[in-house]
């Protein structure tokens, strides 16, 4: 298992360098990655342009995973045509040996639930053959809360047994869970559940901790809390349930943006890294919070056959204020 760094719901945003500098600082072995915007550079320039940077930390810090970058939502029309740029993605994959992705599957839908559970299922399975030649694997992940389901007027995925049951029925080896251990308590997945499991069927982990009172009905962003350091919190429990099955994959505190307010980026990236520390000796998992070694990127070095493409505009650090994480 490693540390892995989430920048997503946190009010912590940056040029890819800036974020891969921000994970080496803090005792980070893996990042998160915006393959969308991957993708695009490596069609816009070049492969080796959009991978540049991850490359050159490569010795230090791996891909932890990132989101696919298709949208299920579409008619079908869209989604066959968005699926060229998986060609692109699978390049960029085998070159930075990136390993992981994930879906998040929607809690409502315009469509009813067999027959959108239908489609997820088809397409799933479909993308799931086409990256099968890079070693990816492909983590679903589900929203538990009662607000997400009430978005459109057809409920979908909102339990852990609906997202157990989605994955079996797609029935592919490279398809298993993107554990978000705040979504699985809310939807009824327990540590039992969880065991069910084997470590290929979890493709990522991420954690966050929650009030005693908490619900399906009132459960929001702001509700995600830092990981307490209880051994007997739910937390510490599920990561326990991860070094028994012999799990190997990325670890990241996601706590909600509220959880920071008046907090620079850097002092919020350290206080997860931190965070993580403390709890995981106390689940009896020492190895992920070994230091890497600390890298500097040359920035100017590595950007300089590419005058003229320059990042995305920087941006200037502000204090975060309360987001969204769904």
């Amino acid at each position: 298992m490693f540390k892995n760094l989430v920048g997503e719901g946190l009010g912590v945003s940056g040029r890819q360098n800036e974020m891969i500098e921000l994970a080496l600082t803090y005792g980070y072995r893996g990042l998160d990655v915006d393959m969308n915007d991957m993708v695009g550079r490596a069609t816009e320039v070049s492969q080796q342009f959009a991978c540049q940077y991850l490359l050159a930390a490569e010795k230090s810090l791996q891909v932890g995973s990132f989101e696919l970058p298709i949208d299920f939502r579409v008619d079908n029309d869209k989604f066959k045509a968005s699926l060229s740029r998986l060609d692109v993605m699978i390049e960029i994959c085998k070159q930075l040996n990136a390993k992981r992705a994930y879906i998040n599957i929607p809690a409502s839908s315009s469509l009813p639930f067999q027959e959108n559970f239908e489609r997820y299922r088809l397409r799933i399975a479909d993308v799931a053959d086409r990256v099968a030649s890079c070693g990816l694997r492909i983590g679903l992940a589900f929203n538990a809360t009662g607000e997400a389901a009430k978005r459109y007027e057809n409920k979908f995925i909102t339990t852990a047994e609906e997202l157990l049951t989605l994955i079996k029925m797609i029935g592919k080896s490279n398809v298993g869970l993107m554990l978000d251990t705040w979504h699985w308590h809310l939807g009824g997945g327990t540590t039992e559940t969880l065991k069910k499991l084997t470590a290929d069927q979890i493709v990522a982990a991420r954690f966050a901790d929650f009030p005693n009172d908490i619900s399906v009905e009132n459960a929001k962003s702001k509700s995600r809390q830092l990981l307490k350091t209880d051994s007997n919190s739910f937390t510490v429990q599920m990561l326990r349930t991860l070094n028994q099955l012999n799990y190997e994959g990325p670890l990241a505190s996601c706590p909600g943006s509220s959880q920071f307010g008046g907090m620079t980026r850097e002092r919020i990236v350290q206080t997860l890294s931190d965070n993580l520390n403390d709890v995981l000796p106390i689940a009896g998992i020492d190895k992920a919070v070994t230091r890497p070694p600390v890298i500097s990127l040359d920035t100017a070095a590595l950007e300089a056959d590419y005058e003229g493409f320059d990042d995305e505009p920087e941006k200037e650090t502000k204090p975060v204020k309360a987001g969204s994480r769904s």
